[in-house]
């Protein structure tokens, strides 16, 4: 059983990477309310009282590459932000975006059981063939054999292994502008963030 959106041969994973070649342009308001102030009046002052804005939008995700030993099998925990979900033989694996992947027990879809939590620090997808399950973390391809998912065994960690984007993949979005003085980029998380600088 495959369920996956990465493409696999006989003898290698095949991964397409989607390079997008546009580029952040940062926001222009404050630009222009400044040298609006310092044309007409010399300068301005800022109104503290003005709150600021938060918005729905991108934050960048900074760290270090993994290692086999950040992917641990872990007791069930609670499920908040759901991401993408895929099926092997009777569970239900769904993606907690940058902390891990849920197994889900769907024997009885009417009472599922939420069985166990795949920690995987910087996950952003996965794909499945047969019993390896394939993480894409952050920059880094990490494979792991899951066996009847009470226990799992990490065969490869393919460091560098995808590039992460200065920005993200979705257009038309507000994100904090990435800044590499804060340390490695390994993704991006949706999140309320409070008066972005840039925009895509």
């Amino acid at each position: 059983m495959l369920i996956s959106t990465f493409k696999f041969s006989d003898q290698t994973l095949s991964l397409k990477k989607n390079v997008n070649r546009h580029i952040a342009k940062p926001m222009k308001n404050k630009l222009i309310y400044a040298f609006f102030c310092l044309g007409l009046f010399g300068g301005c002052e800022v109104d503290s009282s003005v709150p600021e804005t938060k918005v729905w939008g991108y934050t960048p995700i900074y760290g270090t590459a993994p290692l086999a030993s950040d992917v641990q099998l872990q007791p069930a925990k609670s499920i908040g932000k759901k991401g993408k979900l895929y099926f092997k033989d009777n569970f239900l694996l769904l993606i907690n975006e940058g902390e891990g992947v849920h197994f889900v027990n769907n024997a009885d879809p009417d009472n599922p059981i939420n069985y166990k939590f795949l920690a995987a620090p910087g996950i952003r997808n996965i794909a499945i063939k047969d019993s390896v399950l394939y993480l894409e973390m952050g920059t880094s391809l990490m494979s792991v054999l899951v066996i009847d998912f009470d226990s799992i065994q990490v065969l490869e960690n393919k460091a560098n292994f995808f590039e992460i984007q200065k920005f993200p993949s979705e257009v038309g979005v507000q994100f904090e502008c990435y800044d590499p003085e804060n340390g490695q980029l390994i993704g991006w998380r949706k999140d309320s963030i409070t008066d972005p600088q840039c925009y895509r």
